[in-house]
């Protein structure tokens, strides 16, 4: 059982190389999401018979994503929020192999909604591209929708924590250490070290993992 939380730092280490580009299109904040993104699917995919250690695994999944991620923020385009949700949906419940049809089952959305989804990032999108259950194209969507950074497994997983922590994982993605962390909060360290056992238990529970 791989335990995420040991692995973060590189996220931001795979965050850092592309500071500059998140800046102009952004925030570094944003692609240290994204990262996580790369990061949770990682610890959901790897088996111990590739051959080869887990960081080196989930390096090249976080930095996938984050180029991802970087090519479609660049070309300034903005997609429903359902989209994006969608797709982060079909990669915690692991729905690459069903049908379309038992996803819109599951879910109540429409099959080419998913389908948008399933190929968020494969599919070479222009602006004339009319969008699923839509009338209007990438084009006029432009500004007509709120703007917005990608949808992370990461903020649904905080959802379902309680407030302290919440409180505690923001501030632990953050870059704060545990004695930080406390000092914010006004607790203990300890109160944090168990807090931070509580998150990781969770989280791998929300995973499957």
């Amino acid at each position: 059982m791989i335990d995420v939380l040991e692995h973060e730092k590189l996220v931001y280490r795979v965050a850092n190389r592309y500071r500059s580009m998140g800046e102009r299109i952004g925030s570094v904040d944003d692609l240290v999401q994204v990262g996580w993104l790369g990061l949770l699917k990682a610890a959901r995919d790897f088996r111990p018979d590739y051959g080869f250690a887990f960081s080196s695994y989930a390096y090249q999944k976080i930095d996938g994503e984050i180029r991802r991620y970087l090519r479609q923020a660049s070309a300034g385009l903005h997609f429903p929020k359902t989209v994006y949700a969608m797709y982060t949906r079909i990669q915690v419940e692991g729905w690459h192999s069903v049908s379309n049809a038992y996803i819109a089952e599951q879910t109540g959305q429409s099959e080419a909604m998913i389908d948008a989804a399933r190929n968020l990032y494969a599919t070479p999108y222009t602006l004339s591209t009319v969008l699923p259950d839509s009338e209007y194209s990438i084009e006029d969507q432009l500004g007509r929708t709120q703007d917005f950074t990608w949808v992370e497994v990461v903020d649904a997983f905080s959802r379902t924590l309680s407030p302290p922590l919440q409180q505690t994982l923001q501030l632990h993605l953050n870059g704060n250490n545990q004695n930080e962390i406390a000092q914010m909060l006004g607790v203990s360290q300890v109160t944090i070290s168990r807090h931070l056992k509580k998150i990781r238990a969770a989280l791998q529970s929300f995973l499957g993992i």
